[in-house]
């Protein structure tokens, strides 16, 4: 939640763009995971129909059984299904090699705001409540920070 109070500092921004990319991974990955499974499913079906065609070409006396067409179809989504987990894995290593690179400057800033919290300190005009320089209202009473 935004704090109104505050001006948004370098450390709040990258903050949030982390956020917003673990969010867009996360979206990114159900997505495929989605697809997946419906690869899944659909090679389900394949392998159902397997045994329903066995099982009708036995019922008719036929033990010649060809199966070519399905162990191609099941060929045809194993690659499919082998497509979307290389996918699966460059993605999740893409948006981990962003995530890090950004919490790496946030942990460059964060020295800096802490370094400099005892200097940036200031004072509301109106109650003498302590604020800082970056506030741009007190926290306390609601007053404009000058500083």
């Amino acid at each position: 939640m935004k704090n109104f109070f505050k001006k948004e500092t370098a450390a709040d921004k990258v903050r949030a763009e982390i956020s917003s990319m673990e969010f867009k991974k996360n979206s990114i990955l159900a997505v495929i995971q989605s697809e997946k499974h419906d690869v899944e499913n659909e090679k389900t079906k394949v392998l159902c129909s397997i045994g329903t065609y066995a099982y009708n070409q036995n019922e008719t006396g036929n033990t010649q059984y060809d199966f070519t067409e399905h162990f191609n179809e099941i060929k045809e989504l194993n690659l499919q299904l082998s497509l979307k987990n290389d996918k699966e894995v460059e993605m999740c290593n893409r948006y981990d090699e962003e995530i890090i690179m950004l919490k790496a400057n946030l942990d460059m800033l964060e020295p800096l705001v802490t370094d400099t919290a005892s200097e940036d300190k200031v004072f509301c005009e109106n109650c003498g409540k302590p604020a800082m320089k970056t506030d741009v209202f007190c926290q306390f009473c609601g007053s404009k920070i000058s500083g």
